[in-house]
């Protein structure tokens, strides 16, 4: 079937892309970071980057308007605009539920360019049955001031280029004072920004940022949000309940910063500029100001497992400072799943950015090669995973319109934003209100069949989606169910969704981790593994079939979708990922060295005194641990892991979170030994360690806590 342009229908006029085209800095840049060895994704939290902690201080030192004193304000970092609103609401409702003892969920939105609300209700089923229910937009704010009642979560007012001088002079926040606000000044300029008036923004709750702050070159947003809001977020047992694998990366953070210092922070501002050196080139220092301005509990949990301070990357190694100088150890985090051919691969230089040109359209032929290797003919470009499941499920949900049901198995990841969160398996309720008509299903049990078939007999099941391979315990669906789910499409009439964002591009061997002879899925989602583990690019590819009925429902937010993200620079290294994989064999790699390399593990293992065997899918490996056995058998799971994690660093100098290993793809046959050599040294570890380790790292967390030490 013949590829179709990306960019849409003759009839409507092009979107202008939230990106510029690349420019000779933003190339420039992406270069020195790769010819340093820097490293940019790490995992879903980045805790160990001084980028983050300087971009966090500048951003309340501008909301605090250079005003020592106060409560701090705390800094999230996503990968658009969107997201960033979408973090800003669950953070909002959360603080109002916990903080303020509020029971409601319910948001007022000021949007007078009417900007937002397709992206929250595109299927226009208003704001109770909306996709992300219980937010009310408004285009007057005295409309919004007389919606508002003392259940209201939050409140926001977005500021646009033609507004935000007006806005300032009104006074927004006084009008709306006792509610909780944020104020969005994503759609702002540069310009506009250093024009806001100094005392704004610290009236407000939590500041939202865009794309203005990366001079619209990378994909960036932020939120900010005073330490009283932040508060349910900042803790040991919270601090990871809102994350993103691209968010807070070390490339587009880089950008950031010096944007924000030639920009907002002039030479008036000099000790500012130099506490902003001091972040990078004092250990103390960055803690200090990750604690303040990132989240506190965070820094501290990461500290408390092991102190991972890299300073560079490459290829399959990470490099961290020690007292012996720069250790060495192997990378199996691989950002959270990023990595195809390591960090900072050199022939990205020659062959996309020294090459990269405005004249060449660079998404259609990337599309081209997802058809090809799909079976699909539309693709939408995002700028994280996230973001394409966001772009999937309402497709899907538009193209099947009246059939508003989703179902999603138990044991799912699909992000965290208010769309994507549906299809991730957790206790959601802190952010409620969320779409009423998602039904979840436990793949796993003797009713599951029965289950589904009686969603399926309601006639409004509109979609199904699911990992194939469950990225946290690395479960297969199971065969029956994955049967049944093909099996009755056409009687029932849904459409298909596969999220490949983590298994993917060859991370099981194939291309898909699923078999396309089984099940054939209307859309199918992509991210990591097309980064190059140095720019964030996503990619939803979805049939004609779900293209052309989304368009007819809504070509307003088809549109606007299709061309929001659209990134040249992004498509151009993502198209070279592919072509790489194709030349250098990497498919082969991964199925002839997994097998070998997950046997000799197994054998390795069988030593251990901790560990039951591995699960296996290509290069994801995860470590079964023996928790009814000593000293296990003392620790919950997550402190479990958290002292596999040490041992692992400083036994098998092997970088690992979670349990599981995340390799490049391109693993050497040298490297492959020497991940055995480091589980054999693991292996031989005796009993005794664990424990010795777990009561050193709940003393040493007890300790940072107690003390707030930070050196």
């Amino acid at each position: 079937m013949a590829v179709k342009s990306i960019t849409g229908l003759a009839e409507f006029q092009p979107v202008t892309p939230v990106m510029d085209p690349a420019t000779e800095a933003q190339l420039g840049h992406l270069q020195r970071r790769i010819e340093e060895q820097k490293p940019t994704f790490l995992s879903s939290v980045n805790p160990v980057f001084a980028e983050s902690a300087q971009v966090a201080y500048m951003l309340h030192t501008l909301i605090r308007n250079y005003q020592k004193g106060g409560e701090n304000y705390k800094s999230f970092f996503a990968n658009s605009h969107l997201e960033a609103v979408h973090g800003a609401i669950k953070l909002g409702r959360h603080a109002a539920r916990e903080v303020r003892d509020l029971d409601s969920g319910e948001v007022l939105f000021l949007d007078e360019v009417q900007y937002y609300s397709t992206f929250f209700d595109p299927l226009d089923e208003g704001p109770v049955q909306a996709l992300v229910p219980g937010v009310q937009f408004f285009t007057e704010l005295a409309a919004l001031e007389q919606a508002a009642q003392a259940d209201t979560a939050l409140v926001i007012i977005s500021l646009t280029e033609d507004n935000f001088a007006e806005r300032a002079r009104q006074g927004t926040a006084d009008a709306l004072r006792g509610y909780q606000r944020a104020l969005d000044l994503s759609q702002l300029s540069l310009a506009a920004l250093r024009e806001l008036p100094k005392e704004l923004l610290a009236q407000y709750d939590i500041i939202i940022w865009g794309e203005s702050l990366s001079r619209k070159q990378f994909p960036f947003g932020a939120f900010s949000a005073r330490d009283g809001v932040y508060k349910p977020w900042n803790s040991m047992e919270r601090c990871l309940i809102h994350s993103s694998t691209y968010g807070g990366n070390g490339m587009v953070l880089s950008f950031v910063r010096d944007v924000l210092l030639q920009e907002l922070f002039k030479d008036e501002h000099s000790q500012i500029r130099a506490y902003v050196d001091r972040i990078a080139e004092h250990r103390g220092t960055k803690y200090k100001v990750a604690s303040a301005h990132l989240n506190e509990f965070l820094n501290l949990k990461y500290r408390a497992t092991v102190p991972l301070d890299f300073v560079a990357a490459k290829g399959s190694y990470l490099y961290s400072k020690s007292s012996k100088g720069l250790q060495k150890n192997l990378d199996a985090v691989g950002g959270s799943g990023c990595s195809v051919r390591g960090h900072n691969p050199d022939d990205l230089i020659p062959e996309v950015l020294q090459q990269h040109s405005h004249s060449t359209n660079y998404l259609e032929p990337l599309v081209e090669q997802l058809q090809a290797l799909t079976g699909l003919d539309r693709g939408m470009p995002g700028v994280s995973g996230a973001s394409v499941v966001e772009m999937g499920m309402i497709s899907a949900l538009l193209a099947n319109k009246g059939k508003k049901k989703v179902v999603v198995f138990n044991g799912n990841y699909a992000g965290k934003t208010l769309v994507a969160i549906n299809g991730t398996a957790d206790d959601h309720s802190h952010f409620e209100p969320l779409y009423p008509d998602l039904e979840m299903i436990n793949p796993y049990t003797a009713t599951a069949r029965h289950d589904f078939q009686q969603l399926c007999e309601t006639g409004e099941v509109g979609l199904v989606w699911f990992e194939f391979i469950q990225g946290g315990g690395l479960l297969h669906l199971p065969a029956e169910i994955i049967s049944l789910v093909a099996k009755s499409k056409e009687q029932y009439g849904y459409f298909i969704g596969v999220d490949e964002i983590l298994h993917g591009v060859y991370r099981t061997g194939n291309f898909l981790s699923f078999d396309p002879q089984l099940v054939k899925p209307d859309l199918i989602t992509f991210a990591k593994g097309l980064s190059s583990m140095v720019f964030p690019f996503s990619m939803v590819m979805m049939s004609e079939n779900v293209y052309q009925g989304a368009l007819q429902t809504n070509p307003e937010w088809v549109l606007t979708t299709q061309q929001r993200f659209a990134n040249q620079l992004g498509a151009h290294i993502a198209g070279h990922v592919l072509r790489k994989t194709e030349s250098e064999g990497i498919s082969e790699n991964v199925k002839q060295r997994s097998k070998d390399l997950s046997r000799r593990i197994e054998e390795a293992l069988q030593k251990s005194p901790v560990t039951r065997g591995i699960e296996v899918a290509g290069f994801h490996l995860r470590v079964n641990l023996a928790m009814n056995k000593y000293p296990m058998k003392f620790f919950k799971y997550q402190r479990a892991i958290e002292i596999m994690t040490y041992v692992f660093f400083k036994k098998g100098q092997i970088v690992t979170y979670f349990g599981r290993h995340l390799l490049p793809l391109n693993l050497s046959a040298r490297e492959a030994d020497e991940m055995v050599a480091g589980f054999q040294r693991v292996a031989k570890v005796p009993a005794w360690y664990y424990l010795w380790v777990g009561a050193k790292q709940y003393l040493h967390a007890r300790w940072l806590i107690l003390t707030r030490k930070l050196k």
